[in-house]
């Protein structure tokens, strides 16, 4: 009411299922506040808060169209039926509870909207509404997995074909445990209040489905598109941009953030990174605004939280951006502890340093009983190093199982790393950045190989190549026949002369 928009009540009928009454409420200033007759396609029919992903939220009005075409499109490419029951335990202002309730409703089925999660009264409710899918977000299929054991026969009896996972990503681990515990595919997909909502989705069997993608598009246009705006071809990552009638006209009162939410030709930039193969499926690579850039190599969160989130003890990550004084940004994350379990950080980290690249790898991290999130329920990422009060990214790590140099140009190339960086301990496969090294640091590494071996190499060639083997062999490619015929004299005590 304060923005001058009519307020309304709607009140069921306790006589008669499925009626109900509109009272409505309007300030002075607004004597006819809701005209008679049905709503134009154009007509706003909600008005809702974005995540807040971005770290600021901001309001986007969604039209009858807007919600009515990713309902349709929904509704046609989920095979959804008249015969369909939903149990939608999304939070009712959520995007993702209109979307799939209206999506439900226009293929003429059912959709029960519990007034809250009850994991002990879950599996009755599929039971006894004869559910044939729900969707709900991540802790909520985790709560629910906890107690299958237990409700087994009511499983058996359900009438479940599908369950949908929103409101953050399907992890496989997650997707795992719900397709052995129901029977059933466990769909993941990629939406947003701006597309009210959906976006790309995974399809009921038969159709196809690819392993870490979040579906093929079913609503709107959706293209990946380079720095300067142009289209990239399958395989390429870059912004995803999304155009059709599903998508919003704009951000309310907010000219600022719609003049760089928009394309000159119209579309709308998620901000979202992402690549298509060549089938069509969508492969999500992190928020541009979430990627961390470290020393000038960029890590997406994601990335690093699934690997976290395979340690035995984890229960859910997130992965964010802590300030580095040599780097820029560093690698930090959040881990929540699977309920009972006590966690190791450093033990977490080693697993992670196994199995990530040594950039990748987090150098802090925290433990705290439950991950920060958004109102809408999505990790938070960005501005989490404030809020867990994480001000530094805690000491270089040693690297797992190092390895020392095994020739005479790996053991010059270590020796010009461990003087410019000061460590004595440089290994063969030891990461540059992860070691403490940055773009300086790495233009003074080609001065002294060029000063050295007579090589030139640019700085993007030693990014490409960020450890002492790789760089080993890149030298040696660069220089043919024309290195040093006898290395001999770099043992293991090399050092190099000072450039002037």
């Amino acid at each position: 009411a304060a923005r001058g928009i009519a307020t309304a009540e709607v009140r069921p009928d306790p006589a008669v299922a499925g009626c109900f009454t509109v009272h409505t409420a309007s300030p002075p200033a607004m004597p006819s506040p809701l005209a008679a007759g049905a709503a134009h396609p154009d007509d706003v029919a909600l008005l809702l808060s974005t995540s807040g992903t971005s770290g600021r939220r901001r309001l986007a009005p969604l039209t009858q169209t807007n919600l009515l075409a990713s309902a349709f499109a929904s509704r046609t490419l989920r095979g959804l039926e008249a015969s369909d029951r939903c149990l939608d335990m999304m939070r009712m202002f959520h995007i993702a509870f209109v979307g799939d309730l209206l999506a439900t409703l226009v293929a003429g089925g059912c959709a029960v909207c519990p007034p809250g999660f009850d994991g002990d009264r879950v599996f009755a409710w599929l039971e006894e509404c004869r559910v044939t899918w729900y969707i709900a977000p991540p802790p909520i299929h985790r709560a629910i997995l906890d107690r299958a054991p237990a409700h087994r026969a009511a499983i058996a009896r359900g009438r479940l074909r599908f369950v949908r996972c929103a409101s953050s990503h399907l992890t496989p681990e997650l997707r795992q445990g719900l397709e052995a515990a129901f029977g059933v595919p466990a769909l993941g997909g990629y939406g947003m209040t701006e597309a009210g909502p959906i976006i790309t989705n995974e399809l009921p069997p038969p159709a196809p489905r690819r392993l870490g993608s979040v579906g093929v598009a079913i609503g709107p246009e959706v293209e990946i598109r380079g720095d300067q705006g142009e289209s990239l071809p399958a395989g390429e990552i870059g912004e995803i941009v999304l155009h059709g009638p599903n998508i919003f006209a704009g951000y309310l009162d907010d000219p600022a953030a719609n003049a760089e939410a928009f394309t000159p030709d119209g579309w709308f930039r998620t901000g979202d990174l992402g690549a298509f193969d060549e089938d069509g499926h969508l492969f999500l690579h992190g928020r541009s605004q979430e990627q961390i850039n470290r020393g000038g190599q960029k890590v997406a969160p994601q990335e690093v939280e699934a690997v976290l989130e395979r340690h035995p003890a984890v229960a859910a990550a997130v992965a964010f951006a802590v300030p580095d004084d040599r780097l820029g940004e560093a690698v930090a994350a959040a881990i929540q502890p699977v309920a009972g379990a006590t966690v190791d950080p450093d033990d977490v980290r080693r697993f992670a340093a196994t199995r990530l690249a040594p950039y990748q790898t987090p150098r802090r991290i925290v433990v705290v009983e439950a991950l920060p999130q958004t109102a809408t329920g999505k990790r938070r990422r960005i501005g989490l190093a404030d809020l867990l009060g994480v001000t530094t990214p805690g000491p270089v790590p040693a690297a797992v199982d190092r390895v020392p140099p095994r020739t005479a140009l790996e053991t010059l190339l270590a020796a010009i790393w461990a003087e410019v960086l000061g460590r004595p301990d440089i290994g063969v496969d030891d990461d540059f950045f992860a070691t403490g090294g940055d773009s300086l640091a790495a233009t003074r590494v080609v001065a002294r190989i060029r000063q050295a071996l007579g090589v030139e190499l640019s700085v993007p060639e030693f990014f490409a190549a960020p450890t002492v083997g790789g760089l080993a062999w890149t030298v040696e490619t660069a220089a043919g026949s024309a290195l040093p015929g006898d290395l001999s004299r770099f043992g293991s005590d090399a050092r190099v002369p000072s450039t002037a």
